[in-house]
């Protein structure tokens, strides 16, 4: 089993709040193929699919769900802690 990453959980974010790989690869600068590479290491570290692979784009299957929400929660609780440290 692999490990999450924090670029990883970018990707799985961004993937599902597009729809599709191609757009979170857009939205975050990468390419297409290494936006599929981060989700394949995500769902190796996972044990399970977080996409549902559809013939126009992707949709979270329930663990993608919490990873997704995950994630944001994170990213928000960084945010929260720089932004506190500053002071």
């Amino acid at each position: 089993m692999g490990e999450f990453t924090v670029t990883g959980l970018r990707v799985v974010r961004e993937a599902a709040r597009t729809g599709s790989f191609s757009g979170a690869a857009e939205r975050l600068g990468y390419t297409q193929s290494a936006v599929s590479r981060q989700v394949t290491l995500m769902e190796q570290a996972a044990g399970r699919p977080l996409f549902e692979r559809l013939a126009r784009g992707v949709r979270p299957t329930e663990a993608g769900r919490v990873v997704r929400d995950e994630a944001a929660r994170l990213v928000h609780d960084i945010r929260d802690t720089l932004r506190d440290n500053r002071s």
